[in-house]
């Protein structure tokens, strides 16, 4: 995380939380991907 400025790491929650994290990410690279772009993320608000 330290090679990545302006990142900090968050408690998720629970492991089961993972498999939408996951399936985010994903979603945000094949955006990326198909608009050849590379700013397609989520932000959580309210932390």
């Amino acid at each position: 995380m330290s090679t990545m400025s302006g990142l900090r790491p968050i408690d998720a929650g629970a492991l089961e939380s993972a498999r939408t994290i996951e399936r985010m990410t994903v979603l945000a690279i094949g955006i990326n991907r198909r608009n050849k772009i590379k700013t397609a993320r989520f932000r959580v608000a309210g932390l």
